[in-house]
């Protein structure tokens, strides 16, 4: 850690040196007309810049929590593949995070084969210099959320959340392979009537996020964590705060909400198979991928329950082939937990 933060001490220093001669050169090259000297100090500018943003957006992360390691045995791969190893050395792109995650949600599209997700992609690509100061800020606890086992999930803006979720709810979809029978369609999501009337609106599970394009930090789990599932609603809510209040650098106050669920979903499975196919071969099969919570649910906390009294919460249905947007009941229930999450 003293030789990263060496270099990025040296490559900030250097930035500012070059932006402050930059400016100085340029006013005097404006008032004299001849921009050529300019012009390399900017090409060195430019340089310096990427190299910082370098040091800063690409995460090397000994000894962490390998996040796919339950997916990829269930896959296919066994104990002997570097990839299964329950601690490993993790390596996260951000920008290269963006250009997959973009390229998924620009695969996103409704059954007439129209595009869904365009103002997803428009978003977070023309913005993400907004993105990239937050990681620079989050920079430690970033570094303990992927030691922890926590992956990336590249989210657009609220205001764009509020007026797309329903196109993302029903079209995301996650890769689902089934045993001996390879890769299965996934119909539309169910979406339940009172998510649209209560719940998909600035004042609920929008409120306080972002309106910027984030990374939101979770566990791609198959299943939330069993401690969580073992307790009623409120019970639920007064530990997930005990969590945030025992662990600030992983988890913020804020669980994670459908939109966002819907994408950990997708990016997630897309992970997996990328991953087994690094191993077996570009053209290779798992012979299981199931998508998250294909036997449990997730519950959504930060928003309360419905005004009928139950519970937001989304799963998949293997019977329907679908991820369901639905409502559960609020005692304890050993399928039902949450899943923590913080934002950059």
């Amino acid at each position: 850690m003293s030789s990263l933060c060496h270099n990025l001490k040296t490559s900030y220093e250097r930035l500012q040196t070059l932006t402050v001669g930059f400016t100085q050169e340029y006013k005097e090259a404006k008032a004299s007309g001849d921009l050529t000297a300019v012009k390399q100090l900017k090409k060195e500018l430019e340089a310096a810049r990427d190299a910082l943003c370098k040091e800063l957006l690409v995460f090397v992360v000994s000894g962490a929590y390998n996040p796919y390691r339950e997916a990829l045995l269930e896959a296919g791969l066994t104990d002997t593949d570097a990839l299964t190893a329950e601690r490993q050395e993790m390596t996260i792109n951000i920008p290269e995070e963006i250009k997959r995650q973009t390229a998924l949600y620009t695969e996103c599209k409704d059954k007439d084969g129209k595009p869904t997700l365009t103002e997803w992609v428009t978003d977070i690509t023309n913005r993400q210099d907004l993105l990239f100061a937050e990681v620079a800020r989050d920079y430690d606890n970033i570094q303990e959320r992927i030691k922890a086992g926590m992956i990336p999930t590249i989210m657009p803006s609220r205001s764009v959340q509020e007026r797309t979720w329903k196109e993302a709810l029903i079209n995301l979809k996650p890769i689902w392979v089934k045993e001996n029978e390879g890769l299965q369609a996934v119909d539309d999501s169910y979406l339940y009537d009172l998510f649209e009337m209560e719940k998909m609106n600035a004042d609920n599970f929008f409120k306080d996020i972002p309106d910027r394009p984030y990374i939101i930090w979770t566990q791609p789990s198959q299943k939330p964590d069993s401690e969580t599932c073992t307790k009623t609603f409120d019970e639920q809510k007064i530990h997930y705060a005990h969590m945030v209040e025992d662990h600030p650098k992983l988890y913020q106050a804020k669980d994670i909400i459908p939109t966002e669920y819907i994408a950990l979903l997708s990016n997630a499975s897309h992970a997996v198979h990328e991953g087994y196919r690094k191993s077996k071969g570009k053209d290779a099969e798992p012979a299981i991928l199931k998508p998250l919570d294909h036997d449990t649910y997730t519950r959504f906390l930060s928003t309360g329950a419905f005004s009928g009294g139950a519970v937001p919460c989304a799963g998949f249905n293997p019977g329907y082939r679908q991820v369901s947007f639905g409502d559960g009941i609020v005692v304890a229930n050993g399928r039902g937990g949450f899943r923590p999450a913080a934002r950059s």
